[in-house]
């Protein structure tokens, strides 16, 4: 993949993820879940790149598929290490993948779960660098650094994660992946568990590490105002597809997909007497009705969009013919792309009530 461009860090090829159903008294297979299904993006350093989408739509996967949580099972990963060199993570293993880990990490979502309560904050931040070797004495400075990057007193660094609020665990969980300076790191909803009050800090804190540090974010979320508060580019997934992938106040002023404009005009209004758009309530289907359809035969196919059912907009064409992703505006000097037949109606509507 030397055809990388060179401002890309990070770029995502058809990358896909089946699960196994598994019923009866012997777990036998009978069919498998299609968590990702041919998923591709690209992100460029230094930027903060969003994946939205409800929850079951595959976004964690694709997040945990890219830090190699879990082996993706079709796809190509793509990522430039700070030499230059650009390696394919879905094909890395042994002492080739270790050699990486340093330099891509995830922020968990929970800020409590994802810490071991039986170790203090010292020992927690400092685990990635006992893990790849550094000294005692090297470690103990580095935590120090991490905990006033992160706006930790380094004073409570022997205090366990129960004396911490929800944000200060997050803080914690932020260092711990900071601690090998990475240059890629995958953010999984890392807001979702807090206060609004304290979620405005954590993002606050999150561009301000992005400007001194030179990070570039994945940032997985659910909350589309979160979204637009941090990210310069967007993607939207819907039953493990990206259905919409833009620059963020492209997608945000001119949605393409009526998936995306569904999603928006879900996002509360500040202002009470707002009347409630329920367009799509009669469309809309349960999470859960969405994977039990998922689970079908093991090698069958989606015919036509997967958004058919819910969408208001759907022809015959869309229950028959699955649209690609595909560039919207050629002549655009960011590139929009959606998997719609009718995005040029789409976003012809959203312009209007807007």
């Amino acid at each position: 993949m030397n055809e990388m461009p060179d401002d890309l860090i990070l770029q995502v090829s058809n990358l896909r993820k089946a699960f196994p159903v598994r019923r009866g008294l012997l777990r036998r297979e009978v069919g498998t879940i299609r968590a990702v299904d041919d998923v591709s993006f690209s992100i460029h350093r230094g930027t903060t790149f969003g994946l939205v989408g409800e929850s079951g739509c595959g976004k964690t996967t694709t997040s945990r598929m890219i830090v190699r949580a879990i082996d993706p099972t079709a796809g190509g990963i793509y990522f430039r290490r700070p030499s230059g060199q650009v390696v394919d993570l879905a094909t890395l293993s042994g002492r080739a993948l270790k050699a990486v880990r340093g330099e891509i990490q995830l922020v968990f979502q929970d800020p409590y779960s994802s810490l071991n309560p039986r170790m203090p904050v010292s020992e927690l931040i400092a685990e990635p660098l006992r893990a790849h070797g550094w000294k005692r004495r090297d470690r103990d400075r580095r935590v120090e650094e991490l905990m006033q990057l992160v706006g930790l007193d380094p004073r409570f660094a022997q205090r366990f994660p129960h004396a911490f609020s929800g944000g200060q665990r997050q803080r914690i969980g932020i260092a711990r992946a900071l601690a090998l300076q990475p240059s890629l790191v995958v953010a999984d909803e890392p807001v979702s568990a807090l206060d609004v009050s304290v979620q405005a800090q954590i993002l606050n804190l999150l561009k301000r590490l992005r400007e001194e540090v030179g990070l570039t974010l994945l940032f997985v979320a659910h909350d589309l105002s979160v979204i637009r508060q941090l990210c310069d580019e967007v993607a939207v997934m819907y039953k493990g597809r990206i259905v919409e992938w833009a620059e963020k106040e492209a997608l945000f002023e001119h949605p393409r997909h009526p998936y995306t404009h569904a999603l928006l005009k879900a996002v509360p209004a500040p202002d009470p007497h707002a009347a409630w758009l329920d367009e799509m309530d009669e469309h809309t289907s349960t999470a859960a009705n969405d994977v039990a359809e998922a689970t079908g035969a093991a090698d069958a196919e989606h015919i036509g969009c997967p958004f058919a059912p819910r969408c208001p907009h759907a022809t015959t064409r869309c229950r028959e013919q699955q649209p690609p992703l595909t560039l919207q505006q050629a002549n655009a000097s960011q590139p929009h792309y959606a998997a719609c037949h009718h995005a040029d109606t789409i976003m012809h509507n959203t312009a209007v009530t807007q």
